[in-house]
């Protein structure tokens, strides 16, 4: 593996979880993939895909 930090995320997710705290995400871009319209995560971009 290696020790490069990483560029950035991709989550999917129902998003019916508890989101990272900041600290643990330590700024990385991320895009949340959800199949929920309700849930907006507390930073990072957002595409929303029909299941």
């Amino acid at each position: 593996m290696s020790k490069k930090p990483l560029a950035s995320i991709i989550v999917l997710t129902d998003g019916y979880t508890p989101f990272p705290p900041q600290a643990l995400a330590q700024n990385i871009p991320a895009l949340w993939l959800l199949s929920s319209k309700c849930v907006h995560p507390p930073r990072g971009k957002v595409a929303r895909i029909k299941l």
